[in-house]
């Protein structure tokens, strides 16, 4: 099979590495804190595996809008006044599958072929 010359450009991200290096290293016993992924480390609290488990009995099991729906936008709403003082009106948000993709489709958006772009490491 013949595959596309774009494959020559992929490589394996550094967060990747990173991940397999913490795994290495927890094998081997250190005490490792891994923040590379972003996933907590703590197992899901009971509530959402039980909200999970409802919301598939229900019938909830197919694809949403991309953007997020009107009860996740209205809920983030909620949560944003209630700790963090501000105020946003669903039509205003948009949730994605992750940081890569949030970031990929923004710069994508504001950014066009030849502009600089600076990004902070570690990020």
């Amino acid at each position: 099979m013949k595959l596309a010359r774009n494959l020559d450009n992929f490589e394996i991200s550094a967060i990747s590495h990173i991940f397999a290096l913490v795994r290495d290293l927890r094998a081997q016993g250190h005490g490792i804190v891994d923040l590379c992924v972003g996933e907590p480390d703590f197992d899901t609290p009971d509530c959402i595996k039980d909200a999970a488990d409802a919301a598939a009995r229900a019938g909830d099991t197919k694809y949403t809008v991309i953007d997020g729906t009107a009860d996740l936008k209205q809920a983030i709403c909620r949560k944003l006044t209630r700790e963090n003082d501000l105020a946003f009106d669903p039509s205003e948000i948009s949730v994605g599958a992750g940081a890569k993709t949030v970031l990929h489709t923004s710069l994508s958006v504001l950014t066009d072929s030849g502009d600089e772009v600076v990004l902070l490491t570690p990020a």
